[in-house]
């Protein structure tokens, strides 16, 4: 069966996570050596 508590307290925090990079002053930024970075607009 589908553990619901489980999915309840990733989605928990997933959402704080991306709540508190939203509310900080400063923007993520890519670290120098990031293979993504290069995609950066």
């Amino acid at each position: 069966m589908f553990n619901f508590d489980a999915a309840k307290t990733y989605v928990r925090l997933q959402f704080m996570n991306s709540y508190l990079i939203n509310v900080t002053e400063e923007r993520p930024t890519w670290n120098l050596d990031s293979y993504f970075r290069k995609f950066k607009k």
